[in-house]
């Protein structure tokens, strides 16, 4: 199992927030997860990766196997220490994930696409089955395990590597066009261009 793919966000809140020295700068677990909510991305990703990663074990060694997962997650925490099990601190971290999502104006016609492709040429342009997005300056790009790169031309292979997954997040904050999939996140590039995306419905 590739534990990143799979769980980037949870990936990101274990090595990143409960690293060996978490205990240095933050006084709770809590306090930890806090300050990743900020990222409208990553609250919409953790309640699917907690959903999929309980479902992923059952039986009566599911805590084995999750506490397994969670150190290979590189997770410093013990919660065993504060006698809870990790498939209750998994619950834990989502609901408050869930009660803490910053509030912002999604697009409503693109979250919940399926990207069907991608193509590159002078405009990187996203095709979802709700319609084709184009980044008239390109876009910045992170994609599990091929890093981060400017898309324009070049790197609409990369974006293909989001085929058949779900828009979890699409919303623009007055500078740059925000959206994510499960694998994927993509920033509208605003050099030079305006406007710096543009969507274009299906029309049926």
């Amino acid at each position: 199992m590739d534990l990143e793919r799979e769980y980037p966000a949870l990936t990101d809140l274990m090595m990143s927030g409960f690293h060996l020295d978490f205990w240095d700068f933050h006084e709770s677990p809590e306090e930890v997860v806090s300050t990743f909510t900020r990222d409208p991305i990553f609250c919409a990703r953790i309640p699917l990766e907690v959903e999929s990663l309980l479902g992923e074990f059952a039986g009566p060694d599911r805590e084995e196997r999750l506490d397994e997962i969670l150190w290979k997650l590189t997770n410093n925490y013990d919660y065993d220490e504060e006698g809870i099990t990790a498939s209750a601190w998994l619950i834990a971290v989502r609901d408050q994930v869930v009660a803490e999502t910053p509030s912002v104006e999604m697009i409503d016609a693109l979250v919940g696409a399926r990207v069907l492709g991608a193509t590159g040429g002078k405009v990187l342009t996203v095709q979802t089955d709700a319609g084709s997005i184009r980044y008239r300056g390109g876009a910045l790009v992170r994609a599990l395990g091929r890093g981060r790169v400017f898309a324009r031309g070049e790197g609409s292979d990369v974006v293909s590597t989001a085929v058949g997954e779900t828009i979890l997040v699409a919303y623009d904050n007055g500078e740059r066009l925000r959206l994510a999939t499960r694998p994927l996140r993509l920033v509208s590039h605003t050099e030079g261009r305006r406007p710096h995306w543009t969507f274009t419905r299906v029309t049926s």
